[in-house]
């Protein structure tokens, strides 16, 4: 992501020091004598000379100065230039990356660093087509084909960069770094540090191995990175296509609560054969409104009678296996389709397995989308199975709740019991064996508590209130895995139980690229080298593409940490004139993390 060096810059200066201050040479001392020996000029010279090495070890310090970004290679972490659009459906705000002359008729990809930008195991270019460049698609509830067109669009994000902060330390993995681009140092980008110098770094299926080892994030990190899939905080009003993602059966003591939340509430507890009350679970079910390339079968009963497929072919968006009796989609199946396929017989029960077909298909496993660029066919994307739950529950005294997250492959789950105190981590396929378990004071659980709980670089992490509970528990690392469209559930079997909130995230998922450093084999760096990446990976130019993929040391410029003086376009009206002016959106005030 280049960033371009406004005109204007940025300097913090050390207070200065008031001239009519006694200095200590001249201070009175108890008899009333004033100190003029030699060793007490020859201290005074040396506290000056101190204190001016401090000020202008001060002013190297704090000296910052302002970047503007153009690109949107690190969105949504940053954004270059772009549209802030409001979803009509859910009423949450996002942003679309544009190109920078925005009076081009193709431009550049939206969110990367050159026109060709583009992934070498995907269809999707990045380009801005003519058809849909006034089209967005809400990342939130899915709402599709919203009127971009008439949003005016934004400047990229200024940041504030601390110039010298390396000076004294070597940046952290993770760590958000401005330098200076290797192949023309008179332009500033903006990336992400994932490889420290000496290492031997790889990107393999989303992550970043370093000797071979996959790299796992800190909360912090995973918290700064961290990608929104849902939040019911903006749910649709109103929309008569929009189905809840969080469902329970009926009858199950779950509930709607007002603001996006949910209430569970039991009179009388089920009871399993042994006594034991048993879990009602509210389940997440990622439901996309079209599109998408997952694959959804359906088996056809005999009892249905003959089929007779009145078109078929490879351009079809399904596969039918006579010998089977299988119908496979790809992507959703829209109605129109189920329409023509219910021509091919005319019995009830193969109407109802077409339309169970068609409501399965609209439930897909969360994937690398992002809303910054435009893929609306959904071609260019892969399946993530690296997610993070946050839920602000409040729990009463005796409440029993439970937290399940899978990952594709492993299933963990949490248990939170108010009434005796206690915490624990256990998996799903192996229930009777406690992988972490804590004690939890009356004052954890006391009033609305946010619970944090994350299956990200084979790593589960869980936070009470902003602050690690358990124990981290890392597991094995495998690459075979097949996402599902529910890939969270919550469950009570005692108490009453509020949620005000519900958000799933999921990690950034690094890509091929252009495959040039660090994806077939790994990438050597030297002793003073870095190995950095964008956060919107399927359209970045970073270390993956460049003909040198490593920084030099020396090409670092500093640390960003806060965007300042954002922006968004306005008017003012003068009687028959109309003057475009810059207004300040301090909703995009942020500290980079």
């Amino acid at each position: 992501m280049a960033v371009p060096r406004p005109t204007h810059f940025y300097r913090l200066s050390p207070p200065a020091v008031p001239i009519n201050q006694p200095s200590a040479a001249s201070e009175k001392i108890p008899n009333g004598d004033t100190a003029e020996s030699g060793g007490t000029r020859f201290r005074a010279l040396a506290e000056t000379l101190a204190g001016l090495a401090m000020s202008v070890v001060l002013f190297r310090a704090f000296e910052v100065e302002g970047y503007m970004i153009s690109t949107g290679s690190m969105a949504p972490t940053l954004y270059g230039y772009h549209k802030r659009v409001e979803c009509p459906s859910c009423g949450r705000y996002f942003a679309v990356g544009v190109s920078i002359d925005e009076n081009s008729p193709t431009g550049p990809a939206m969110g990367s660093d050159d026109s060709d930008a583009s992934d070498s195991d995907s269809s999707y270019e990045g380009v801005i087509r003519l058809s849909d460049r006034d089209r967005a698609d809400c990342p939130n509830c899915g709402q599709r084909h919203i009127n971009a067109g008439i949003v005016p669009r934004n400047h990229g994000d200024q940041l504030l960069v601390l110039k010298n902060a390396y000076d004294f330390r070597h940046p952290a993995r993770w760590e958000v770094v401005v330098f200076r681009n290797p192949g023309d140092p008179q332009q500033a980008y903006v990336k992400r540090v994932v490889g420290l110098p000496g290492e031997s770094v790889q990107v393999r299926d989303g992550d970043v191995y370093v000797e071979g080892k996959l790299c796992r994030k800190s909360l912090e990190s995973q918290r700064g990175m961290r990608i929104n899939v849902h939040d019911t905080s903006f749910l649709p009003l109103g929309d008569p296509d929009f189905q809840s993602r969080w469902t329970a059966s009926r009858g199950s003591g779950w509930s709607p609560a007002e603001g996006g939340g949910y209430r569970f509430e039991l009179a009388k507890l089920d009871a399993e054969s042994n006594g034991e009350p048993t879990y009602h679970w509210m389940r997440y079910r990622h439901r996309i409104r079209a599109g998408g390339m997952h694959r959804t079968s359906a088996t056809i009963p005999k009892s249905a009678g003959p089929i007779e497929p009145v078109i078929s072919g490879p351009l079809m968006p399904f596969d039918w296996s006579p010998s089977k009796r299988t119908l496979t989609v790809t992507g959703v199946l829209s109605a129109d389709w189920a329409e023509r396929i219910k021509l091919w017989n005319g019995s009830p029960i193969f109407h109802a397995t077409v339309d169970e077909l068609r409501r399965k298909s609209h439930e897909a496993p969360i994937t690398d989308a992002y809303a910054y660029n435009h893929d609306p066919a959904g071609v260019g994307v892969r399946d993530v199975r690296d997610l993070m739950l946050v839920a602000d529950v409040t729990l009463s005294p005796k409440a029993e709740i439970a937290f399940e997250i899978a990952d594709g492959r492993e299933h963990f789950r949490v248990l939170i019991d108010a009434g005796d105190g206690r915490m624990q981590l256990v998996s799903t396929e192996r229930p009777g064996e406690i992988l972490r378990e804590t004690t939890l004071r009356p004052d954890d659980l006391t009033g609305p508590i946010s619970v944090e709980l994350s299956v990200i670089d084979r790593q589960v992490l869980v936070a009470l209130d902003g602050q690690l509970a358990l124990e981290p528990l890392t597991y094995a690392s495998s690459e075979e895995y097949e996402p599902g469209p529910s890939p969270v559930r919550i469950g009570v079997r005692r108490g009453e139980v509020t949620i005000d909130r519900l958000r799933l995230f999921r990690d950034v998922h690094y890509t091929a690229g252009r495959a040039r450093n660090g994806i077939d084999e790994p990438y050597q760096l030297g002793d003073d080298e870095y190995f950095v990446l964008g956060d919107n990976s399927p359209v970045s130019l970073d270390s993956r593409a460049w003909p040198e993929g490593a920084v030099a040391g020396d090409l670092l410029i500093g640390k960003p940490f806060v965007v300042h003086l954002p922006s968004r376009p306005g008017t003012l009206n003068f009687g028959n004139r109309t003057l475009d002016v810059r207004i300040p959106d301090f909703s995009r005030v942020r500290f980079v993390r």
